[in-house]
């Protein structure tokens, strides 16, 4: 497994350890989300739009101190990661989850995401 898989996977498991109940973003819904929010001309502060990636109520609930900074500093360096290669080239690689069941390419949590960004919660 390479270096970026151990980090999306470690990104994965920190989101996924949110709780449910608030229904946090997922990896594909925070790739899309970050895309997004990257596109836009002016810089939006992660004050403003790490919040949404909690859940509906802009609360995490981490259990501790420790946990708070891990999780947002993976999601900070998924961030500093999709603006590195939207820098590189105008391509980015969508990351979307795949039906454990069928095998499906799930496009739609991306997609969700990048309309979060969008929308006029930020501006």
């Amino acid at each position: 497994m390479n270096k970026e898989n151990k980090r999306l996977d470690r990104l994965d498991a920190l989101l996924h350890a949110l709780p449910f109940e608030t229904m946090p973003m997922a990896l594909s819904e925070l790739d899309g989300y970050v895309t997004g929010l990257l596109a836009c001309p002016e810089t939006i502060p992660p004050s403003e739009w790490l919040p949404h990636v909690w859940g509906e109520t802009g609360d995490a609930q981490f259990p501790d101190q420790k946990t708070a900074e891990k999780t947002i500093g993976a999601v900070m360096e998924h961030y500093n990661s999709v603006a590195g290669a939207m820098t590189r080239s105008l391509w980015c690689e969508p990351i979307y989850e795949v039906d454990p069941n069928s095998d499906e390419v799930l496009w739609k949590p991306w997609v969700d995401g990048f309309n979060r960004s969008l929308t006029p919660q930020h501006h």
